[in-house]
């Protein structure tokens, strides 16, 4: 056994180089309002000048651009790319940039999860599960304070809260399956 601080470094991988490689890079000529989501085949982007785009991601080149204001993340997935605009989620289709879909009157207060045809939505009241495909809402569970991003992992969805609370929710059914509370939020 080593007790030396060497030798515990020595132990450990070394980090990844960052990039790892870099297949294409174009210059987009405007700002950006939001991250840059993937659904495999394209690379959403979302500008400042009100306008969503996708991009072929073999090569960089556009597909298609839209006049859409986007100011809050997107989530993409299942060819379908997911947009919190106001108080409505829409689902606009990868390939051509139609609206597939409009879930209304929901306010998203988290950044939006597409996971394996499951669309996560949180609001300042409740969580939703809607089906990715065609914006069928499954299930609503009221859960307020939670601001963070939900994450899933197998057949569960992970929420945290403001006030402590962790939530480990059945992503099929919206059942809370346990609930901890950590001191100090």
């Amino acid at each position: 056994m080593c007790l030396a601080p060497l030798c515990r470094a020595a132990d450990r991988p070394p980090p990844p180089r960052l990039p790892l490689a870099q297949f294409w890079s174009v210059d987009v000529g405007s700002a950006v309002s939001a991250g840059p989501v993937s659904d495999g085949d394209r690379v959403f982007l979302a500008f400042k000048s009100a306008h969503l785009s996708a991009r072929d991601a073999a090569d960089g080149s556009e597909l298609w651009k839209i006049d859409k204001n986007v100011t809050a993340p997107l989530a993409a997935g299942g060819g379908f790319v997911f947009v919190s605009a106001g108080d409505a989620i829409e689902a606009l289709r990868g390939s051509d940039g139609a609206t597939a879909w409009i879930v209304p009157r929901i306010k998203v207060v988290a950044p939006l999860l597409a996971h394996d045809g499951w669309l996560i939505a949180v609001t300042d009241a409740e969580v939703l599960a809607i089906r990715a495909s065609d914006g069928h809402v499954v299930w609503r569970l009221p859960a307020g304070g939670i601001r963070q991003a939900p994450a899933i992992d197998g057949d569960r969805l992970y929420l945290g809260a403001d006030d402590g609370r962790l939530l480990g929710v059945t992503l099929a059914t919206g059942a809370v399956a346990w609930e901890r509370y950590v001191a100090g939020g």
